[in-house]
């Protein structure tokens, strides 16, 4: 079993180093702040343990099992930072069958989600960027009903007093 858990994380490191993306940060000391099943309050969550799976795309944490089982996943290749923050899409699938996607702000000081933005459920992140005015720029593909493919929407965000607010003057 750690034989299999080494190769994975040894392929994961080579394609760090072949990239040169921001997958080489150390996800699992930073605490995100995700949404309970409830909808009414934020729970923390670490990417450490056995419980995390690093992919080619996206490093997943699984939480319980079964239909109780909640699955978080982090695109590292799509994260971005300024002096202060560090910018990262999360998925969360709590169970229910959206997968509900949210652009997240992390301090670099505490090292913890200071807020996150709603991108919505089940949409495909194509870019996340900032701007030399310090805006953060993501744009998405939503999810279409029809089969067709989704409108791809570009959301501006900028830092005010810690709060991640979006810009609708772009």
């Amino acid at each position: 079993m750690k034989v299999g858990r080494t190769c994975v994380y040894v392929y994961f490191l080579v394609i760090i180093v072949i990239l040169g993306c921001n997958q080489s940060r150390d996800w699992g000391e930073i605490t995100f702040m995700v949404t309970d099943l409830s909808g009414d309050s934020k729970k923390p969550i670490v990417f450490k343990g056995p419980n995390v799976t690093y992919h080619e795309n996206y490093i997943k944490l699984t939480e319980g099992e079964g239909r109780y089982a909640e699955e978080y996943l982090i695109l590292p290749q799509h994260a971005v930072e300024d002096k202060r923050y560090i910018y990262v899409p999360l998925a969360n699938a709590g169970g229910g069958t959206g997968i509900f996607n949210e652009l997240q702000a992390i301090d670099k000081e505490t090292m913890k989600t200071t807020d996150y933005a709603i991108l919505g459920d089940r949409v495909k992140i194509r870019s996340v960027s900032i701007g030399k005015d310090g805006k953060i720029t993501v744009e998405y593909q939503e999810r279409s009903l029809s089969g067709e493919p989704g409108n791809i929407v570009t959301n501006h965000y900028e830092m005010h007093k810690g709060k991640l607010r979006q810009d609708t003057e772009n």
